[in-house]
């Protein structure tokens, strides 16, 4: 494990080495089996128990604080950006592009029925917004030809030029019709 920490670590690896770890160290312990050991045994387990179930609790409450968004739901929110692709003139079968979040796309792609034939995903999406006026058109160029009707962009940076796009609800959500 700390041979790929200076290359790459992901938390949801950290369990699985933890676990391997502390059965190697604990699998060297010999105790003797005694009244004592027997209780310094049961204590350790429970305090192990209550550190684990703590941990589960705090990382549990700080995900909930971290999906709360103005207080709508998260469902409300995708189902408000299918209202308002419809309302501009989406139909079910149109297809349509994406940039930025295409990992949560198909959620709302599948509600308003359309299908994704175009992305540009995470940091290319980034790359679009900063690029200059004619290689932003040669893109957009790019996803006419493959036959999209719209192109939906997620969490747009304040500050980009968003001439042609429209605004989809409060959010920071665009979208952009092809004719």
């Amino acid at each position: 494990m700390v041979m790929y920490a200076f290359i790459h670590v992901e938390t949801r690896y950290i369990g699985a080495f933890a676990l391997v770890m502390w059965l190697g160290l604990f699998s060297g312990l010999r105790i003797p089996a005694q009244q004592q050991s027997r209780r310094l045994l049961g204590a350790t387990a429970m305090a192990l128990t209550g550190v684990i179930l703590t941990m589960t609790v705090f990382s549990t409450l700080a995900e909930l604080r971290e999906k709360e968004v103005d207080h709508i739901s998260d469902a409300a929110l995708v189902w408000k950006k299918v209202e308002s692709l419809q309302q501009i003139g989406l139909r079910p079968g149109d297809s349509v592009g994406v940039i930025g979040d295409t990992l949560g796309a198909p959620r709302w792609a599948r509600l308003a029925r359309v299908k994704i034939v175009a992305e540009i995903p995470g940091a290319g999406a980034q790359e679009f917004w900063f690029a200059d006026d004619v290689t932003r058109s040669q893109i957009i160029e790019t996803f006419a030809n493959a036959g999209v009707k719209a192109i939906v962009a997620d969490k747009v940076p304040r500050g980009v030029s968003t001439t042609g796009w429209q605004k989809l609800g409060s959010r920071s959500d665009y979208v952009y019709l092809l004719k």
